[in-house]
């Protein structure tokens, strides 16, 4: 029973693992849409109704970025604590 509740823990483990790692991927790839979406604002002569469009995917980004991040926590402490703390920064992710 032992090994068996052992095995169940690392795959939990694995699973959050997983799933952290998924979500900061997620998230840097938006924030990297971002940046580059950011530079089109730069382009000389862009009229305002371009502007106005690359602006609200920004925001939309922006704020699929915030859910993601809260779901980053989420998955990383209610989940983590279970069975042992799990962050982006104990994987060691950059």
């Amino acid at each position: 029973m032992v090994i068996i509740a052992q095995a169940e823990n690392r795959a939990k483990q694995h699973s959050i693992e997983c799933n952290v790692l998924v979500l900061t991927q997620v998230i840097e790839s938006k924030q990297k849409w971002v940046a580059s979406l950011t530079k089109l604002l730069e382009i000389p002569g862009m009229d305002s109704e371009q502007k106005t469009e690359i602006l609200d995917k920004v925001m939309a980004l922006m704020a699929e970025i915030q859910q993601d991040e809260k779901d980053l926590h989420q998955v990383s402490q209610t989940n983590g604590n279970a069975v042992g703390q799990v962050t982006p920064h104990a994987l060691d992710l950059r």
